[in-house]
């Protein structure tokens, strides 16, 4: 059972007080510090991994019955590391829960180790919300879920975390409104606000970028195929039964490092990612791909998990590393990494509320370009620092999300974040399928902190359509974007698809 107690609310928590030996006149019970001291996010009623007896043995069939109570944004997203979980038809990481609901996901683990399980949401993480499971061997004899195939392909990329100064919104236009955000008077001007006392859209950031090589001395510049992953780091792509194998370089100014999720990983290679790598050292990483990480038999050929630095996931995501990692059937991706299958594109979208005051760099950000700001406790300034983005940007800023009527489309979504980052991602004009245990067409996919989802879409009407989280408060803060479906023959149609604007 995960869950935020707020101890406030108890029968006894005037007794708890005098337990305490606390003068309960004294107690300012209104005291914001006061009341996050007493907001308790536990397992089973414990935090910082004080509850045991999560033991099994390798090969057993472990039901997992994951519980949620709690108050409007008490959502679950418990996240297990080392093995995963079958759960909705899948075998995934995560088992998404909202309060007053429950899930039973089912683990065979084939993994030795002591493996955390942990909040997806990142506040509940740092605060206490984790705890480990033991996988030992009881005297069985391994086994491996990786197939032995003749060849086992390595594919090999070259990953730094750099710093740079992001922009949020290089254009500053309400896309629904046709406003010029930056007038004051324009809704959402708030998030772009550029004055000495408003830092505006410029932030610097740390990102995962690729290079050609182990030198890092060149940066692959970023093509139409993946100028829409904005802040994202390189898709990462493999095939099950392949070995990934990462060069990382860190380049920032902060300890950090690279996790790919759901894949299998040891004990010792654990510790080393969330140790870190220190500023101006590489360490070169490798994860094998077993089935289980892979699409199931009825699902779509490629399937969308997603990577972070785990050394401060909190300030660490918040800084901007993050980024997109695909693991497709045997037989889908040349040896450049290219789909040659029938989907024509993949595209890759993170629902993330960042949060700037979470950042590594906060405080240098304030001071470069806030520089007469003193109080960071008001609120419009705080309200200012959060950016309500898909891939980084807000307002429709993000580039080349076309495709041509009659493509197949992979669509890959993705939420980072706190207990606020619950996000449904409607497309307008479109439908697609969605797989999991059964298939069914739709036109809104949900995510949750920690969670990722795979739907693929046949593009059958041409126009530009609106894509948005449908929070009301998030759409209208910039989280939304637009894609375009051009004509068979639009070579033809460009001039009137671009008269007859925006369709919302």
């Amino acid at each position: 059972m995960m869950m935020n107690w707020f101890e406030q609310d108890s029968w006894y928590f005037n007794q708890s007080i005098s337990l305490a030996m606390l003068n309960g006149k004294m107690v300012d019970r209104e005291n914001d510090m006061f009341r996050d001291v007493n907001a308790l996010r536990a397992i089973n009623g414990r935090v910082f991994g004080n509850i045991g007896g999560f033991d099994m043995c390798i090969g057993d069939r472990v039901s997992w019955h994951v519980l949620g109570f709690g108050e409007v944004f008490d959502h679950q997203n418990p996240v297990f590391e080392g093995n995963n979980v079958k759960y909705d038809g899948r075998m995934v990481d995560h088992v998404s829960v909202f309060p007053g609901t429950s899930q039973t996901a089912y683990m065979t683990p084939d993994n030795l180790g002591n493996w955390l399980i942990h909040a997806g949401q990142l506040e509940s993480q740092t605060d206490g919300m984790v705890t480990r499971y033991n996988v030992e061997t009881c005297n069985r004899p391994l086994f491996l879920s990786v197939p032995v195939f003749k060849k086992t392909v390595i594919r090999t990329i070259y990953i730094a975390a750099v710093d740079v100064i992001w922009d949020y919104a290089p254009r500053k236009l309400n896309i629904v409104t046709m406003g010029d955000l930056r007038d004051p008077n324009t809704p959402g001007n708030i998030y772009v606000r550029n004055t000495d006392m408003f830092i505006g859209t410029q932030y610097k950031k740390t990102v995962y970028r690729e290079f050609y090589d182990a030198s890092f001395s060149r940066q692959v510049q970023r093509t139409e195929k993946d100028n829409h992953l904005g802040i994202l780091g390189p898709f990462i792509k493999a095939e099950v039964g392949d070995v990934i194998q990462v060069f990382f370089k860190n380049m920032a100014s902060f300890d950090n490092s690279i996790y790919l999720k759901n894949l299998p990983l040891d004990n010792e290679m654990s510790k080393h990612l969330r140790n870190g790598v220190k500023p101006g050292d590489m360490k070169i990483y490798r994860w094998r791909v077993p089935e289980r990480s892979g699409p199931g038999r009825n699902g779509p050929n490629c399937v969308g998990y997603s990577y972070n630095s785990p050394v401060y996931p909190h300030k660490d995501i918040a800084t901007g590393l993050m980024g997109p990692l695909l693991i497709c059937k045997r037989g889908v991706l040349d040896v450049y990494n290219n789909r040659i299958d029938k989907t024509n594109k993949e595209f890759a979208l993170a629902f993330v509320i960042f949060n700037e005051a979470d950042s590594h760099y906060f405080d240098e950000n304030v001071r470069e370009r806030a520089p007469n700001r003193t109080n960071l406790d008001d609120s419009i300034f705080q309200l200012s620092n959060t950016k309500f983005s898909i891939n980084g940007f807000i307002f429709s800023n993000i580039p080349n999300l076309e495709m041509v009527e009659g493509d197949t489309i992979a669509w890959y979504t993705y939420s980072f974040g706190s207990f606020r980052d619950i996000h449904s991602n409607h497309f307008h004009g479109q439908t697609f399928i969605k797989t999991s245990r059964l298939s069914f067409r739709d036109d809104v996919v949900g995510v949750v902190p920690g969670s990722y989802e795979t739907v693929e879409m046949f593009a059958d009407n041409p126009g530009t359509w609106l894509i948005h989280c449908h929070l009301g408060l998030h759409m209208s803060a910039g989280m939304l974007n637009t894609y375009t479906i051009l004509p068979r023959n639009h070579t033809e149609a460009l001039i009137e698809l671009a008269l007859k604007g925006y369709h919302v």
